[in-house]
């Protein structure tokens, strides 16, 4: 005598029978099918375009990056260049001091034997 209107609806109606609607046809179930695959294709594609653009902007910004490192591996290789210049530099006027103290003492010591 009385039928759910539809499955879907929240919260059921109970409707009399004669009122209920006719079990849909196969050609209109096969139509809501094709409907749902092509939302679903059309979201997907939407995806893949989002995903092609952010693949780009990371391609950007990877290239962006590689630049910047090797500018900043150059700069830090300089650096330590110029490090070692400077601590080369260092020893050799601390040997020569060295040196020149060594020899003003051997000829000071000289100088006072000979007289």
């Amino acid at each position: 005598l009385f039928t759910l209107l539809s499955p879907h609806l929240l919260p059921y109606v109970l409707v009399p029978r004669f009122l209920s609607l006719p079990p849909p046809s196969p050609t209109l179930q096969v139509k809501g099918v094709m409907v749902q695959n092509i939302e679903k294709v059309t979201q997907r594609g939407e995806k893949l375009e989002d995903l092609g653009e952010r693949a780009d902007y990371l391609n950007q910004n990877a290239d962006m990056f590689q630049r910047t490192a090797t500018r900043l591996k150059r700069k830090l290789w300089w650096q330590n260049v110029k490090l070692w210049i400077i601590l080369i530099t260092i020893i050799l006027v601390i040997l020569i001091v060295i040196i020149i103290i060594v020899v003003a003492v051997v000829f000071s010591q000289q100088s006072n034997n000979n007289n």
